[in-house]
């Protein structure tokens, strides 16, 4: 277990920990880390491909405020709970192989829909029905109006998905690596938008739209 510190001395002066810079612990061999009570950023890649990293201590709650690009990529949890306090979320936790649960606080102003790409053991991501800006079903992400498609958890083994008839649009990447499950994707008329390599790398069998028009 790495413990890192609230608090530093160089050349005579105390300064406080309230970040994680770019890459500190890049492919690190730690199992677990617990991050003081006054840090408010992860910054990009700060854990980045720490393989056995499968354990994280928050620190106190409300502190934290932005997980950065590729944080956690390629880590091995298998849970993860965002602490209350957190506003963004970007391709924090994206290629976590093992990471089957995400859940996610009313805090959460803004993730990006590429935020769990490559997570093939993901079977659900909960949110805090307070979020006023994100909710899921079913084990999805969608946001608040549930136009959006942001995460579909490949690992559920649905043979069959139809899209909810309130869904407009299917976000970056949402089934990017798609393996054994979904089989086939129904999307119904009111599809307007695939966003960016929705579907890349999948090996779906059958994908079947009823728009007049291809989204």
């Amino acid at each position: 277990t790495i413990i890192i510190p609230g608090d530093v001395s160089y050349d005579g002066k105390n300064y406080r920990v309230t970040e994680i810079g770019n890459s500190a612990f890049l492919s690190c061999q730690m199992t677990s880390v617990v991050l003081p009570d006054n840090i408010e950023t992860i910054a990009k890649s700060a854990f980045e491909k720490c393989k056995n990293l499968s354990s994280i201590g928050w620190g106190q709650a409300g502190k934290l405020k932005e997980i950065a690009q590729n944080a956690f990529s390629n880590c091995a949890f298998e849970t993860v709970t965002i602490p209350d306090g957190v506003k963004t979320l970007w391709n924090s936790f994206n290629f976590c192989r093992n990471l089957q649960v995400v859940t996610i606080p009313a805090s959460v102003e803004e993730i990006k829909s590429h935020c769990f790409v490559g997570c093939s053991a993901l079977t659900a991501v909960h949110v805090d029905p307070a979020n006023p800006n994100y909710c899921a079903e079913d084990g999805l992400l969608f946001d608040k109006q549930k136009t959006i498609l942001l995460a579909y958890p490949l690992a559920c083994q649905n043979k069959r998905f139809i899209l909810p008839e309130s869904v407009a649009k299917i976000g970056d990447l949402v089934f990017y690596e798609a393996g054994e499950y979904p089989q086939t994707v129904i999307l119904h008329a009111g599809v307007t938008n695939i966003g960016y390599q929705s579907f890349f790398f999948s090996q779906l069998d059958t994908l079947i739209s009823y728009s007049v028009v291809p989204p």
